[in-house]
């Protein structure tokens, strides 16, 4: 999908939720008064939600950005078919996790976003 398109495709959604770092970028170009929530994998070194892409969100004042603690209980790995070479932890985060969102918690969180972006009366032309 062509960069163009992809902006496109995210562009009516008035809240995106996605996972953290890099592909969480495109949402940068969600517009104003929308909401992102980011999913946050926990740091195994610092057994805290890690936040890799926080610098660009601080930038960003017309929307609503809200992280998403994962709990151990949320994250389910799925290793492929050949045993993985021994790596650093957190890579096997980044490599192999799937997160399984929590409903009441993705409820919670959703409601927030939503009441945010009733909030912002910004009307939209949804062409």
């Amino acid at each position: 999908m062509s960069f163009y398109n992809q902006i496109a495709a995210i562009r009516p959604y008035s809240v995106v939720i996605t996972p953290p770092g890099g592909v969480s970028f495109i949402t940068a170009f969600q517009r104003p008064g929308s909401a992102t929530i980011i999913t946050s994998f926990r740091s195994p070194s610092a057994q805290i939600p890690s936040r890799m892409e926080q610098p660009l969100w601080k930038f960003v004042s017309d929307r609503l950005v809200l992280h998403y603690p994962t709990d151990d209980s949320e994250l389910v790995f799925s290793y492929p078919e050949q045993k993985p070479p021994k790596l650093p932890l957190w890579e096997y985060y980044r490599n192999w996790v799937d997160v399984r969102l929590s409903y009441t918690k993705t409820i919670d969180i959703m409601d927030i976003a939503l009441e945010y972006v009733n909030r912002s009366r910004v009307r939209w032309d949804h062409k």
